[in-house]
């Protein structure tokens, strides 16, 4: 589920393409917190999302700048 700003800034496909990232779940396998938020680095953007009842949710998505 990505978050109501992240619909509206992102491409089609760059949604797609981070639909099926966080769909395999790229937390640290040691790691089970439905609370925290995590964020990793994709095509020159820092996201951030939350796992929760094996529910994925992207709370953002921004450019980084120089990216």
């Amino acid at each position: 589920t990505f978050s109501e700003d992240v619909r509206n800034m992102r491409a089609e496909k760059e949604m797609a393409d981070l639909r099926g990232i966080i769909s395999q779940d790229p937390r640290p396998h040691y790691q089970d917190d439905e609370e925290r938020i995590y964020a990793m680095e994709y095509d020159g953007m820092e996201v951030k999302f939350r796992i929760k009842e094996d529910n994925a949710y992207v709370i953002s998505a921004r450019r980084q700048h120089g990216k």
